[in-house]
């Protein structure tokens, strides 16, 4: 069973991020709701697929705000799915256009979580 652990730059992002645009926080943490509900059914993350769904380097997975209202600012959340111990890790959420610096995070955060197993 999937299990999720958030990380620093999570609850930094969703405060920051879900203040200043609650309604755009709402609709990714309902992508990320559906998610969860889809890890929990699936055999393999892998098969996942979906819309608002986006496979990155290192595992990374972005989830976007598919399905949001006109007018709400392109945003994305940042996890990785790691199959060893049926965790999911929420690494940050933030505005589209800081992709790069969302990206740099997360790379650095599994690094450690990688290299902290061996």
């Amino acid at each position: 069973m999937w299990k999720t652990e958030t990380t620093t730059g999570w609850k930094n992002s969703v405060l920051d991020f879900g203040t200043q645009h609650p309604d755009e926080a709402a609709f990714l943490l309902r992508n990320l709701a559906h998610y969860l509900a889809q890890l929990k059914v699936s055999k393999n993350h892998k098969l996942i697929e979906t819309s608002y769904l986006h496979r990155h380097e290192s595992g990374i997975v972005s989830i976007d705000q598919n399905g949001m209202e006109d007018g709400l600012e392109d945003s994305r959340l940042y996890v990785f799915p790691d199959e060893s111990t049926c965790t999911l890790y929420l690494l940050c959420m933030g505005k589209a256009s800081e992709k790069d610096s969302d990206m740099e995070y997360c790379k650095h955060f599994i690094f450690y979580l990688v290299n902290e197993r061996t």
